[in-house]
């Protein structure tokens, strides 16, 4: 004579434990354990747990089939982490993505077009500003706006050849040439059309003298010079001491001299005036002289080299009239 049998769940739910028990003699009461098997029956949600259902199935046939619904799955967190917005180079897309905080596998993204609108229109002196907008379909993400600022254009300059004069040579009395002033050309802004006037300087070009002839040749041969101008050096002679002199006393004397359009700013009617054209207009200024290896500063007779290149540069007081400065290499050949 039998009880109805009992079934006891192990804590976790891992097991359950059957037992029949005999009315006359519990000696002869009948167990038997066994592993359940578990399966998910209710996915957890952000506001409710999930469901595992247990099932314990046994041999004897006299058991049966037991299963036991827990609600141990917990809850999922939905949340996600705050959007970023990635802006294209061009400012004409942006993409917005955001990710799940419990899992970082879970991401969405967005990618859309901008629209731009000209705020302030850019010129030639003044910055212009454009915004773009982008607006998304998920409404997770915000409408983004970005303002760009538009680097002004700078004025490109044109000249109005007919409007426009080239400098001109200041005369005394006697047609001799004792200074410039400066041409005057009208330019235009090839984007706003504006104009103006700014002047045209006169061109410097540098010469040297051998006695009283000038030469835009700038090469010398020192030893032919020195011979034909009986020009006395000593053991200390260098070639500063030979190439320049205030005084003109040496044999080259460097000249920076007024030119422009094919014309020596010297006498008005110099291709007539072979006197006049010896003598050019010389303009105020500061010479800086240089060679390599300190040569412009030593002796001439400890050069053992076939030639050496003089860097001259001339700075016009007038840089109204003049460029800041001009530079020419004089060519010293065959040393004594």
């Amino acid at each position: 004579d039998w009880s109805e049998p009992t079934y006891e769940w192990a804590a976790d739910y891992s097991s359950v434990t059957a037992t029949r028990a005999c009315k006359r003699d519990h000696s002869h009461d009948v167990k038997e354990t066994v592993r359940t098997t578990a399966q998910v029956t209710k996915q957890p949600t952000a506001t409710t747990m999930g469901e595992t259902t247990y099932t314990a199935t046994f041999k004897n046939g006299a058991f049966t089939t037991q299963t036991r619904t827990v609600a141990n799955i917990d809850k999922v967190d939905e949340s996600w982490g705050t959007p970023t917005y990635t802006w294209s180079s061009d400012n004409k897309t942006v993409t917005a993505k955001r990710v799940r905080n419990a899992d970082s596998s879970i991401v969405e993204t967005e990618t859309v077009e901008t629209k731009a609108e000209e705020r302030k229109k850019v010129s030639c002196e003044e910055d212009g500003e454009t915004v773009y907008t982008a607006e998304f379909k998920n409404a997770a993400f915000s409408k983004q706006t970005k303002s760009v600022t538009v680097p002004k254009t700078g004025h490109k300059w044109e000249t109005v050849s007919a409007a426009s004069t080239e400098p001109e040579m200041i005369l005394n009395e006697y047609d001799e040439c004792i200074g410039w002033k400066p041409g005057k050309k009208q330019v235009e802004c090839a984007n706003c059309q504006q104009k103006k006037y700014e002047d045209v300087k006169a061109s410097l070009v540098i010469t040297y003298m051998e006695g009283y002839i000038y030469d835009d040749n700038l090469v010398c041969d020192l030893k032919h010079l020195l011979v034909d101008y009986s020009y006395e050096v000593n053991d200390a002679t260098t070639l500063r001491d030979i190439l320049w002199d205030a005084d003109m006393a040496a044999p080259i004397d460097l000249r920076a001299s007024s030119y422009n359009s094919q014309t020596y700013g010297w006498w008005k009617n110099h291709d007539s005036d072979l006197f006049g054209s010896l003598f050019p207009y010389f303009p105020e200024g500061t010479w800086s002289l240089s060679a390599s290896d300190g040569w412009l500063d030593k002796p001439i007779k400890d050069y053992t080299g076939t030639s050496l290149t003089i860097t001259a540069t001339f700075y016009p007081k007038d840089t109204a009239v003049f460029p800041s400065s001009v530079t020419a290499n004089v060519t010293i050949t065959n040393f004594p």
